[in-house]
């Protein structure tokens, strides 16, 4: 009885060894299946940081572009992108694709500044220096006009201040 029973306990622990085999197993495939799924999430991780990267270097550039086309005075801002990328290339230098483009496409360019002169009914700033405050002190002795006064006055008050 004795051997049967060695016998049935060597069957279970085959039978047993089997099944955890089996477990083994599906543990495995499931870790191998795991695997590979994080796998090809971090290559799609990578393939997105690669596209990040490079979206956001051509946003540096085109910043850097836009804000030397606005110096260099450009009316058409959206052409003179276009223009302007085009001709930056590989080598990436923004200040000679500029030059380039504003010799060759002058017409794309101000060519005087943004700005307005003065016009004749405009005064200019006069600031509150000894000499503006005597040369109003003169005006105001030398005409006999409430005005001139005024202005001297306001120059010695707001030198003063």
């Amino acid at each position: 009885m004795a051997v049967d029973e060695e016998l049935e306990a060597g069957e279970q622990e085959r039978q047993v060894s089997v099944a955890e085999s089996i477990r083994y197993r599906r543990r495995a495939q499931l870790a191998e299946k795991k695997a590979a799924e994080l796998e090809g999430e971090l290559e799609a991780q990578k393939n997105a940081k690669e596209d990040m990267s490079r979206k956001a270097g051509e946003l540096e550039v085109e910043n850097k572009l836009l804000g030397r086309l606005a110096k260099a005075g450009a009316i058409d801002m959206e052409a003179a992108m276009l223009l302007a990328k085009s001709r930056i290339g590989a080598d990436g230098d923004i200040e000679k694709a500029v030059e380039n483009l504003k010799k060759e496409k002058g017409y794309l360019f101000e060519s005087s500044p943004a700005y307005a002169g003065r016009t004749a009914g405009v005064k200019p700033r006069v600031h509150g220096s000894a000499a503006a405050i005597e040369k109003a002190a003169k005006c105001a002795a030398k005409g006999g006009r409430g005005a001139a006064m005024m202005e001297y006055l306001r120059l010695r008050r707001n030198r003063s201040a």
